[in-house]
């Protein structure tokens, strides 16, 4: 008797409750168990929108008081699906109680704290469930906001999950919104602004955008020209590909660097799937040179920024997920490339926990920060899931 044939065998969410406050967002992590060479990857979906929804990726955001079912749908057997429950409040879950209460507290806590400095709040959206997911300024002060919407927020829907791009003036006024997608789920995740003050607009697609899919999911790439005035736009090209792209930055020069990952979650004993990418788009759009990183673990590239000079910065991680696991130090990367896309140092860390690295940022004298969270002891520990801030001297 042969070995079975292959296939997906189950699929989980984790955590499997999961509780928000409005406007809030977290990551459910699909687990799957599954025999070598299928392919072992999902697609999101919230059984009410309206409530929260969920990305390619698996970020939920909360919209409204609610209880929805998050599902995890196996795209190689679909009827193999997991689901994870979602409850939405206006206060967001109570904090669990310390099981170590200090006992000496600060004997002189502020009463009254600074509100902080903010300046204004601009709520926007339709009748239907709407998330911004990017944003960034132009050099003249104007404010570009990218996302998703299931209704008509900068056009006609063309079906499901729609992405946008609005842009605000200084003064907040609605300068001019686009809408575009396909009758299937498109996205807008992330968006960066060059020096000539064109706009590109990263996200994932499931439908015929520009070019018929490659995978269940793919990527794209989208640049705005703006009008002198910045009173209205017009696409310029669109470029897209099967990866998954998580992260934008533009150059001075109009280039574009893009990360994210290569290839599909491989539960097997050899991770050499799952790989964290560096591409260097030019103006026209395209592509210069693209990199691999060589892991010897599945990595996927959450962050990209680019310094005065023109050093492209990515940030990342291990991919920890499965009764696979990176060893201790392994959970995450953050790497300088030059513009010709050859590295130039590297640094790999982590902890004995569970690590992620999810952003960073250069400033004007080229220092790199970036920061996560850990369960490590990286930092003196504060109980449970820390946040961490991490810097580089050039």
């Amino acid at each position: 008797m042969g070995p079975p044939p292959p296939g997906v065998t189950s699929v989980s969410v984790s955590p499997a409750e999961l509780q928000l406050a409005v406007g809030g967002t977290a990551s459910l992590v699909a687990n799957i168990t599954a025999t070598d060479n299928v392919t072992k990857s999902v697609t999101w979906s919230s059984e009410d929108d309206a409530v929260a929804s969920v990305n390619a990726s698996g970020t939920v955001t909360a919209v409204a008081v609610g209880v929805t079912t998050v599902t995890a749908t196996s795209t190689h057997d679909p009827s193999k699906r997991g689901s994870a429950q979602v409850t939405v409040t206006t206060t967001g879950p109570e904090p669990n109680p310390d099981p170590d209460p200090d006992p000496d507290p600060d004997p002189d806590p502020d009463p009254d704290p600074d509100p902080g400095p903010l300046d204004w709040h601009v709520t926007f959206g339709t009748n239907q469930a709407d998330a911004g997911t990017g944003v960034a300024v132009d050099s003249q002060g104007s404010i570009v906001v990218v996302g998703y919407s299931l209704g008509a927020i900068g056009g006609a829907n063309l079906g499901g999950h729609d992405a946008y791009v609005r842009k605000f003036d200084a003064d907040r006024d609605v300068a001019w919104a686009t809408q575009f997608g396909t009758e299937n789920r498109d996205e807008a995740t992330a968006v960066a602004i060059d020096g000539d003050d064109d706009i590109y607009v990263v996200g994932t697609t499931m439908g015929n955008l520009a070019a018929a899919p490659e995978g269940s999911y793919d990527a794209f790439v989208r640049k705005y020209g703006q009008t002198p005035d910045g009173i209205s736009a017009t696409l310029l090209w669109t470029y897209r590909t099967d990866a998954t792209i998580t992260g934008v930055a533009a150059d001075a020069e109009g280039n574009i660097y893009l990360t994210g990952y290569m290839g599909a979650f491989n539960s097997g004993t050899g991770l050499t799937d799952h790989r964290a990418f560096l591409m260097k788009v030019d103006s026209d759009g395209v592509e210069q040179w693209a990199r691999l990183f060589p892991e010897e673990y599945d990595t996927i590239g959450s962050s990209v920024s680019v310094d005065s000079g023109g050093n492209v910065i990515v940030s990342g991680n291990t991919v920890n997920y499965y009764d696979l696991r990176s060893p201790a130090g392994t959970e995450m990367f953050t790497r300088s490339v030059s513009p010709l896309g050859v590295l130039q140092w590297q640094d790999v860390y982590g902890e004995s926990g569970w690590d992620l690295s999810y952003d960073n940022a250069v400033d004007a004298d080229g220092n790199v920060f970036t920061t996560g969270y850990t369960y490590g002891q990286h930092f003196p520990a504060f109980e449970r899931v820390d946040a961490y801030l991490r810097k580089y001297i050039p």
